[in-house]
């Protein structure tokens, strides 16, 4: 997790001191102008349903989503990233180490924009793929993840305060060859859950996320944004 964090760090240093600007557009009112590129890191804990019990996945994640703001209310994006697991309590991953790869479709909305108190709303649907394997077992780990967030943020200037809560839907399969084979599906039976946050602005194309998110999902992550 330490490695992760001080590679998006550098990564993320690096990306400031580009410069990319646009000759000739004009401004449309109620227009975000410049695409916004976010590297994120996060730790997450949840619990999934398998036919023999609860099995308990840790996942690391390093990635970048890509946002192209149409309107405040209309900003769609894509995020991709590198995917660490382990996954307790479960035969088919004694032993392992997990990695792959995640990949999705993003959608989010702003709703008062330039008020103090503002509603925010973001959708996601996203790809997971991981695998590892042992002298005696082979196993693959395939999920999507439909996310949909609704919350509040309080605007104090340079400091942006967001709490809210959000549903989520997960549904993946289980392929494992060796001492074990099967194929076998799991999901998270709780649903919802909440999260809270804080956001720093050092400058008006910068912002530092932190988040903190509680229920089915137990996560912690840290994201930097600019904004070209």
């Amino acid at each position: 997790m330490k490695r992760l964090l001080a590679a998006a760090v550098f990564v993320f240093a690096w990306e400031a001191h580009a410069d990319v600007q646009v000759y000739g557009a004009a401004s449309l009112p109620g227009t975000v102008q410049g695409i916004e590129l976010a590297l994120g890191v996060g730790r997450s804990l949840y619990d999934t349903e398998l036919p023999g019990g609860e099995s308990e996945i840790r996942a690391n994640r390093l990635g970048l989503a890509l946002y192209e703001p149409i309107r405040p209310w209309l900003q769609p994006g894509i995020e991709a990233g590198y995917l660490d697991v382990d996954r307790n309590n479960n035969p088919a991953t004694a032993g392992m180490n997990l990695s792959g790869y995640y990949v999705g479709g993003l959608l989010r909305s702003e709703i008062f924009p330039e008020e103090p108190l503002g509603i925010q709303i973001g959708l996601s649907y996203t790809y997971h793929s991981v695998d590892g394997e042992t002298e005696l077992q082979d196993t693959r780990l395939e999920w999507y993840e439909t996310q949909a967030r609704l919350g509040g943020v309080l605007r104090t200037g340079p400091v942006e305060w967001v709490a809210g809560g959000y549903y989520r839907h997960v549904d993946g399969d289980e392929t494992t060859e060796g001492a074990l084979t099967h194929t076998t599906s799991f999901d998270v039976e709780e649903r919802s859950g909440a999260y809270a946050g804080v956001d720093f602005l050092p400058d008006p194309s910068g912002r530092i996320s932190l988040r903190f998110t509680g229920g089915p999902e137990e996560q912690i992550s840290i994201a930097f944004s600019r904004r070209f």
